[in-house]
């Protein structure tokens, strides 16, 4: 898995977008959904100290690290394509989780996700393409 960063374009608008929480889980999605469903943009007028947000980005880094995927570039919000199978956060959450709970894979270590995610959404996108 390579996953290219300064691939992932940036949004003019995040209309028809599903934004990504600053978490671990979140992350992984945006590393393996693939660079054509994924876009970004500069992340403006946190609420959080500075210091909350280096701890939420080591979290971030350590996790992507464990996945075996390069670090994401801190500084941004994530943005995922919805598709059929999930049209909000927590519908894509939801078919993320019934997915892995299907799977005979173990899915404890984050690269062992990292391999169910990248299955989830070739099969995801492969159905709106």
């Amino acid at each position: 898995m390579n996953t290219d960063w300064d691939e992932i374009a940036f949004l003019d608008s995040t209309e028809g977008w599903i934004g990504l929480e600053d978490s671990t889980w979140d992350a992984l999605i945006s590393a393996t959904a693939g660079s054509a469903n994924v876009r970004r943009i500069p992340r403006l007028n946190r609420e959080l100290s500075a210091d909350d947000q280096a701890v939420i980005d080591e979290m971030t880094d350590l996790h992507l690290a464990d996945a075996q995927i390069p670090l994401r570039p801190h500084g941004y919000a994530w943005f995922i394509r919805p598709t059929p199978d999930f049209a909000t956060l927590e519908a894509l959450h939801e078919a993320l989780n019934r997915h892995i709970d299907k799977s005979t894979r173990p899915a404890t270590h984050p690269a062992e996700q990292r391999d169910l995610l990248i299955d989830f959404f070739r099969e995801s996108y492969s159905r709106v393409s």
